[in-house]
């Protein structure tokens, strides 16, 4: 029988397990703490586990992983880049009085979801490589002249910047832990499938900003929004212009939703009251920008920043306003930090080749994720994926 190739993804969070894989994918493993910390799958893919993936879930390692806490990986003094342990910036575990190391995971659970506290340490990502390995021995991956492929998303990084902000130790600490699972894994890599025969790209899916109250207290023009009073004022004047309706259904993701029927009932066009509410928008001290879906795609074409909005709407499903905050301006909590803006901060991430095909070397030439997909077709030789936009890195692919 001719040998296939197999496609399997693998993260903490169930979308980063399952959106890597793509829509053929073999199977899909995230990791679900309440009760056990086992990783599970979708009866799309199965409707059990196979036997490698149950062998380690009942091995303990969640629990072995809470057993040993989380403490800082080098000397205090390796951290002094970074802001003071205990800091008014950082977010706390529930349950926590404040959030320095070292860090009793097993006291923690309980007001945590369980093992899902793992999820938010070095630990979510050191399991990652676990059960990558495991599924590497258990799916034979790597084993005829076919290519698979594995898909992992270290999403406690995530975590760990959302709680705790780009600046804190908690941060470094997590990165230099991931440095050295990435080490780990290649190196079993090298044994398993031999050097020079596997191929592995790393990047990000975001930044995040600054946490605007620590930016703030350095004098920096960031600070926090909140849509709550806009929508109010935006409906009242919607109500003395066009009549009383339910006219926003929602706002989210800087983006306003407006009632199709309202609109309708009203007997003004869609243009017409997309442009009067991104009027009204605009003169919020937050909001840089504020751009009708009718006039979005003329904007692309001479802003980036627009751009950029164009490439991910949708006509139908996204937003009818969709809204740009100042620089280092973010909707979010006091402690912690987020992502979502069109800034550097959020979307120059590392893009990194290495393996098989690749050629050495660096480039400053701009690259897009979008590149990324087209980039290993060409080093595989095989086509692009259906819905391809972007270009091969031609400095990447060895010639």
């Amino acid at each position: 029988m001719t040998p296939t190739s197999k496609v399997i993804g693998i993260s903490i969070k169930d979308r980063g397990a399952i959106l890597p894989a793509g829509h053929a994918g073999d199977a899909a493993y995230w990791f679900y703490g309440k009760d056990k910390g086992h990783f599970i799958t979708s009866t799309y893919y199965r409707e059990d586990l196979p036997r490698w993936a149950a062998e380690y879930n009942n091995s303990g390692a969640a629990q072995s992983y809470c057993d040993g806490g989380w403490d800082r990986l080098l000397g205090e003094e390796a951290y002094s880049g970074c802001l003071p342990d205990n800091n008014p910036f950082e977010g706390s575990f529930t349950g926590e009085i404040q959030p320095t190391f070292p860090y009793d995971l097993n006291g923690l659970k309980a007001a945590n979801s369980g093992f899902d506290v793992l999820k938010a340490t070095p630990a979510g990502n050191t399991m990652i490589v676990d059960f990558a390995l495991a599924a590497i021995d258990g799916e034979g991956l790597g084993e005829d002249e076919v290519c698979d492929l594995i898909a992992m998303s270290f999403s406690a990084t995530d975590y760990v910047g959302h709680r705790c902000g780009p600046n804190a130790q908690e941060t470094m600490d997590m990165y230099v832990r991931l440095d050295r699972e990435l080490e780990r894994f290649f190196d079993a890599l090298d044994r398993k499938i031999g050097k020079g025969k596997w191929t592995v790209f790393i990047t990000s899916d975001h930044g995040a900003a600054a946490v605007p109250s620590h930016a703030a207290s350095l004098g920096l023009p960031n600070d926090y929004w909140t849509h709550g009073n806009m929508q109010i004022s935006i409906e009242d004047e919607l109500d003395k212009r066009f009549g009383q309706k339910d006219w926003i259904q929602n706002i989210s993701n800087n983006a306003i939703f407006i009632n199709p029927n309202a609109i309708s009932s009203s007997g003004a066009s869609d243009s017409e009251i997309q442009r009067f509410v991104s009027k009204l928008c605009i003169e919020e001290e937050a909001i840089m920008q504020s751009i009708p879906a009718v006039d979005l795609a003329i904007r692309a074409s001479a802003d980036p920043i627009a751009q950029s909005i164009y490439n991910g709407h949708k006509p139908g499903t996204s937003g009818d306003v969709m809204l740009v905050l100042n620089p280092g301006w973010i909707k979010y909590g006091r402690t912690g930090t987020t992502h979502g803006s069109p800034y550097a901060y959020d979307t120059h991430v590392p893009c990194l080749f290495y393996g098989s095909g690749v050629n050495s070397g660096s480039t400053f030439s701009k690259t897009y994720t979008r590149d990324i997909a087209p980039t290993i077709s060409a080093i595989l030789g095989i086509p692009y994926p259906n819905g391809t936009t972007g270009s091969p890195i031609g400095e990447a692919i060895l010639k």
